[in-house]
């Protein structure tokens, strides 16, 4: 009698229905996200490293860009062939305050992308070959920067002094590394308060966030103070450039608005806003017109509208393809435990023609950046 009850209860049983997504903060600080896309073809897991515990000096200038690189070739420097051979690829690339690994795999394929990472973040002994071998493909990704990445370069460097330094890195210093310093290194960003790790795909988020955690948890927690927040001693007084404060603040919302909108009334310009630990640059550029002659005579109620517009796009492309959403959610729970992609949605909403048109005389240059809240 109750085992025909509990097998007519097993039957008749609700499916469980999970929520879209699941946030996990582990013991020593770790934190997942997993979000759950039906059909997806593709299953995107991305590590982000914070540097806030190994910030760019004038010392270390480019120590993260090499140690991405080495770190990335896994065991006999195979691992990217050996991911293909599976059915996934890895991007590796070094922000200015995280080191991302970003692996694409099959829908089956969570269990692979966790022995990517874990293959990639195992202790590594990098010799004096490896280290000069990789410094030579250093110089030649170097040669093929593009103008807008060395001016964007500039821009920060301007703005934020040597707080502002380029992750590419120096690359005298890069070829002068040495393995003790890529160890003591990687002891700083391999601590669990300052890894993040997103699975975005069609995933069981239980399963999912469970694998990932048997290997996150490995980790050290961490200690010692985090990277200071830049302060910009001189702000830019370039048109076209905007340094932006934290992201949760509203005035944020009104310069990438305003950015956007001022953008799309110039042939050919493009806007980027490099998110990063307070504050960020935003900055408009072009190379078939003169952003300095163009901008400043540019505002008007069409302007705010379209800005505002733009704005709300903006943040709905970092959330269409799962690739981007891992990195999107990732990069910015890199940033803080608290943030997320729909909060820039709320700021932006609340941005008024006020603030959008001071954020537009800021870009061009007849404005001081002053106190930005």
């Amino acid at each position: 009698m109750i085992l025909t009850f509990l097998v007519g209860l097993s039957l008749t049983q609700a499916t469980i229905i999970q929520p879209p997504r699941l946030r996990t903060i582990l013991p020593n600080g770790a934190c997942i996200m997993v979000e759950q896309v039906d059909g997806s073809p593709t299953v995107a897991m991305d590590l982000f490293l914070s540097a806030k515990r190994a910030p760019e000096s004038p010392a270390s200038h480019g120590l993260r860009h090499l140690y991405e690189h080495l770190s990335a070739l896994g065991k006999a420097g195979t691992l990217d062939r050996r991911l293909e051979t599976g059915g996934g690829f890895l991007r590796a690339f070094t922000l200015r305050d995280v080191t991302v690994y970003a692996v694409t795999l099959p829908p089956n394929g969570v269990r692979l992308g966790v022995a990517a990472l874990t293959e990639m973040t195992q202790t590594q002994e990098f010799s004096t070959a490896d280290i000069q071998k990789e410094s030579t493909i250093l110089a030649r990704e170097g040669d093929l920067r593009s103008t807008d990445e060395i001016s964007s370069a500039q821009a920060w460097q301007a703005a934020y002094g040597v707080a502002g330094l380029d992750p590419f890195g120096n690359l005298d210093i890069i070829a002068n590394t040495s393995s003790s310093e890529l160890s003591a290194l990687r002891k700083a960003l391999l601590v669990g308060d300052g890894m993040t790790v997103t699975v975005v795909g069609n995933v069981d988020l239980d399963k999912t966030t469970q694998e990932v955690s048997a290997w996150l948890s490995l980790f050290p927690k961490g200690a010692g103070d985090a990277q200071p927040s830049r302060h910009s001693s001189a702000p830019p007084s370039t048109v076209g450039v905007a340094t932006a404060p934290d992201i949760r603040e509203p005035f944020t919302a009104a310069l990438l608005a305003a950015g956007l909108g001022l953008a799309s009334e110039c042939s050919g310009a493009s806007f980027t806003y490099t998110v990063a630990t307070q504050p960020g640059l935003m900055r408009i550029s072009s190379e078939e017109e003169n952003v300095s002659a163009t901008l400043p005579g540019i505002n008007g109620p069409p302007l705010f509208a379209r800005g505002v517009s733009l704005a709300h796009r903006w943040v709905d492309r970092q959330l269409h393809e799962p690739a981007d959403i891992a990195f999107s959610r990732g990069f910015l729970l890199s940033l803080d435990r608290g943030l997320k992609p729909e909060l820039l949605h709320n700021r932006i909403s609340s941005v008024t023609p006020a603030m959008f048109s001071r954020a537009v005389r800021i870009y061009q240059g007849e404005a001081p950046v002053g106190n930005l809240r």
